[in-house]
């Protein structure tokens, strides 16, 4: 029953089980690493300084995907950036 929900499920929300997953593992590993010994603490360490490489990975795939939507993908957002960068033109002159 559960390949029936996974198969279910939409990429981008099986995207973020899997790292969320990843994640914990991550943190949990380097939790179990780090009092064995200060060698194992250094990559306890590297471990954990990978999340920080998971998080910019997730980044630049989402911002990449907002891009391929298109400039008006966010509208309010859009109108309200222009709009500002009216303001600063007319400020200037």
């Amino acid at each position: 029953m559960a390949e029936k929900k996974s198969a279910n499920e939409s990429p981008s929300m099986r995207r973020e089980q899997v790292l969320k997953t990843a994640r914990e593992h991550i943190v949990a590993a380097a939790a179990l690493l780090r009092p064995l010994s200060s060698e194992f603490e250094r990559v306890s360490w590297i471990l954990e300084d990978t999340l920080m490489y998971v998080d910019e990975a997730q980044a630049a795939y989402e911002e990449e995907n907002s891009s391929q939507r298109g400039p008006h993908a966010n509208s309010s957002l859009s109108d309200e950036t222009s709009g500002e960068k009216t303001k600063e033109v007319n400020a200037g002159q």
